[in-house]
């Protein structure tokens, strides 16, 4: 090789071109431990004999993002009921249910239930439950009876008059009667003699 102006071109080559593959790599590290090893990551530029490292911004492009709005459906405001009286004297039982507001209901899931008033007094009885017919409604302002025993139980249904069982329910000595909603929540109860 031979000197010109005082320098050696093939070293000062090489030693340029040596510079810039250590920086190259010096970057692919760097890189490479910030997890960025992708060719969009960096673009190195030459500028005056000097490496430039430049890194591209991913641009962020807004996506559609579906949310789903929840509106919330009306619940249905339950009717207002009342037990008025247990008739448990004789062949002809029965339960006096009154529907004192709110609007016509379909009773179909609700349900009257009695108690044992045996030892310990006064429990729910799962065997005692009247379930109202799916179809049948209970119109505002309406009284209707659901009957049990031997004569009552044997009633035809009427708009007033509901047949439960030919069985006795309610139990002379005390009982307890419930209306509860298809959720089960208790609207009424009506309690006499030991239960009490």
């Amino acid at each position: 090789m031979r000197q010109r102006n005082g320098r050696w071109p093939t070293i000062h080559a090489v030693g340029g071109a040596l510079a810039l593959v250590l920086t190259l790599v010096g970057l692919l590290l760097t890189a490479r431990a910030q997890g960025n090893l992708t060719p969009a990551a960096f673009l190195p530029l030459i500028e005056r004999d000097s490496l430039v490292m430049t890194t591209r911004t991913p641009t962020v492009t807004p996506t559609a993002t579906f949310i789903p709005t929840i509106t919330p459906s009306p619940t249905p405001s339950e009717a207002q009921l009342q037990i008025d009286t247990i008739n448990y004297a004789g062949p002809d039982e029965w339960i006096t249910i009154r529907h004192l507001a709110g609007p016509d209901q379909l009773m179909r899931g609700w349900t009257v239930q009695s108690y044992d008033s045996g030892s310990p007094p006064c429990q729910p009885l799962a065997t005692e439950v009247f379930h109202f017919p799916a179809d049948f409604v209970l119109r505002a302002g309406d009284v209707i009876r659901v009957h049990s025993g031997p004569v009552g139980g044997a009633l035809p249904r009427t708009a007033t008059d509901l047949p439960w069982t030919t069985a006795e329910i309610w139990a002379d000595a005390g009982d307890r009667g419930d209306v509860r909603s298809p959720l089960g929540t208790l609207l009424d109860f009506y309690v006499y003699g030991s239960c009490r």
